[in-house]
């Protein structure tokens, strides 16, 4: 085996052993790079070894260099940029007849070489393709794999087992993926680093919600409702903000929740769980105190739920779900009983898997149903939980859908209980808990769910729904909230055959293609899922009556004002 080691110079060294007892490494080849004159020597941030001994180098001169490993000769030379900025990370496609290369300057490379052809010899590398999908460093580039199976029975076998894909990262917090294949016919693909899990949570009765941010929980009022409302009413932090409870923990908060008369507060971080009694007294002073209690959190908590006033869920990292109690004490306090700890049986193929967090719980019928969502590995698993008498017990798993679930919710009550999933690709499906069966409204065939109207318009959007809403009286009416947009979907109504997008006019809005119907704009209150683009970056979206939707947005650029400042380059005509 060989070794390969570089500060400014690359050195190779050989690894021996058979024969000889004491086996060691042998100093082979030494590579220098140029220094230009300086007295620091260049500094050699990255190296990949291809196969054919190619040895590809990345260097704080921004350069790029293609080095025979054998020989220690430098065979090409290329500049990421013109800004001569640190190239910090190197990656080759699996063929290595591709390199990704990026750096302080954000740019992302893209060099080439023909395949291996037996009748030619030379083999040489060219700068082909470029983007900057980044504002700020790319630290890390990487080329990971995706697994290709078929959604559908109908659906022809994939060309390829595996789909290759380029990952690059960096300061600004962005992860962009390409497909390497087609580098220079299609563009990255940019996720914001918005959380899966929404730092903020609702007290419905009370009309009181909070927000983690950083060490602190700031917990907010919302004012009474004004009545019939014809347009978005925005309210800033400053007028709705209580107070703020601030919380010193050598890990950061992950999740949080109110219970319904806004009176508790249960804060986590990946270690411990902090339980606040709320109070504001005639004079609208806040003051939060904390409730003792001797129960410990074996898990990281990955998500909490209250349901009603005095009984909390949470789930943790090794996917159980704990079923606490707020009891009063004899001296008039409040204490914290840990009733039950529970989770799915795993057993055939599964039982070998590592089990994932739940990611979020939903309840319904005061408690009596539990349902948690969580990741499993290339999709993901629902299981319903039933109360009986003063225990949980496993009662269903919901069955697989061709796309993962990302979004889940419970409602109804007596032996009229749903769920209602949401699917990455924005599709809705409802479930009977009772009969343990798919409702009617999801009796479509295989080829009608690839040509779902929905499915199509939502292709185009680099996101997902993170969150189910159901209408307070109207149960019919479903809202999947993404971060960019969310869907509205009628389910007392048959399976949608268009979806309208609100504004009809908007910069963010999908291109038609010519002689496809879009109808008039009249219409749209007779459609049968409406897309809205009105708001961007959502973190949190609820219900808090029959005519009043909360919408909490962080616009993306307060984040980016925060980070630090990215490299000055020089603009073509300044």
């Amino acid at each position: 085996g060989n070794l390969e080691v570089a500060d400014g110079t690359i050195r190779t060294y050989t690894y021996q052993d058979g024969k000889s007892k004491s086996a060691s490494w042998k100093s082979g080849h030494r590579m220098t790079v140029e220094s230009l004159g300086r007295r620091t020597p260049t500094r050699v941030w990255s190296l990949q070894l291809l196969s054919d001994w190619t040895l590809v180098s990345a260097d704080s001169l921004g350069n790029v260099q293609f080095w025979d490993g054998r020989t220690g000769s430098l065979e090409q030379t290329f500049q990421q940029t013109d800004q001569k900025a640190d190239v910090l990370d190197v990656a080759a496609s699996g063929d290595e007849c591709k390199v990704f290369a990026s750096g302080v300057d954000s740019r992302v490379v893209c060099f080439e070489r023909p395949p291996q052809d037996p009748n030619k010899t030379s083999r040489r590398w060219l700068l082909a393709h470029a983007y900057r999908p980044h504002t700020h460093d790319v630290k890390s580039v990487v080329v990971c794999y995706s697994e290709n199976k078929r959604r559908f029975a109908n659906d022809p076998p994939p060309l390829d087992s595996k789909t290759e894909i380029l990952c690059t990262a960096g300061v600004d917090m962005k992860v962009c993926t390409y497909l390497t294949a087609r580098f220079n016919r299609k563009r990255p693909r940019i996720m914001y680093p918005w959380p899966d899990q929404s730092p903020v949570f609702l007290a419905n009765e009370a009309r009181t919600f909070a927000i983690i941010k950083d060490a602190r929980v700031e917990v907010h009022k919302l004012h009474e409702n004004p009545g019939k409302m014809t347009k978005p009413v925005p309210v800033s932090e400053g007028g709705t903000l209580l107070g703020a409870v601030e919380i010193r923990t050598s890990s950061n908060l992950t999740c949080g929740a109110l219970n319904d008369d806004g009176t508790l507060m249960a804060v986590c971080d990946s270690s411990s769980l902090f339980l606040f009694k709320l109070s504001v007294d005639e004079n609208g002073s806040f003051s939060p105190a904390r409730v003792p209690f001797k129960s410990k959190v074996h898990s990281s908590v990955s998500s909490a739920s209250f349901v009603g006033n005095s009984t909390l869920f949470l789930s943790t990292a090794d996917g159980r779900v704990n079923w606490l109690q707020i009891e009063g004490a004899d001296d008039g306090g409040d204490h914290l009983v840990e009733k039950q700890s529970f989770a799915p049986q795993m057993d055939g193929d599964d039982a070998s898997l590592q089990r994932l967090p739940v990611r979020s719980i939903s309840s319904a019928d005061s408690g009596k149903w539990i349902a948690t969502l969580c990741n499993e590995y290339a999709g993901s698993g629902v299981d319903v939980y039933m109360q009986e008498e003063d225990k949980y017990r496993h009662w269903w798993t919901l069955p697989k859908l061709p796309t993962p679930i990302t979004a889940i919710s419970l409602l109804g009550e007596g032996s009229d209980v749903k769920i209602v999933v949401g699917c990455i690709n924005f599709e809705v499906f409802a479930f009977d808990i009772n009969l343990r069966k798919s409702e009617s409204w999801n009796t479509r065939s295989e080829s009608e769910i690839v040509k779902s109207p929905v499915e199509k318009e939502m292709s185009h959007r680099f996101d997902y729904p993170l969150q189910v809403c159901i209408h307070p009286s109207c149960k019919g009416k479903v809202i999947l909230r993404a971060t960019g947009a969310f869907l509205v979907v009628d389910m007392l109504q048959p399976p949608p055959s268009i979806c309208r997008t609100v504004p009809e006019k908007h910069v963010r809005r999908r291109k038609r293609k010519r002689g496809l119907s879009l109808g008039q704009a009249d219409d749209i209150d007779g459609a049968e899922a409406i897309q809205c683009l009105r708001y961007n970056s959502m973190l949190f979206m609820e219900y808090t009556g029959d005519n009043e939707l909360v919408i909490v947005e962080q616009p993306w650029l307060n984040v980016a004002a925060t980070l630090p400042e990215a490299l000055q380059r020089r603009i073509y005509g300044t």
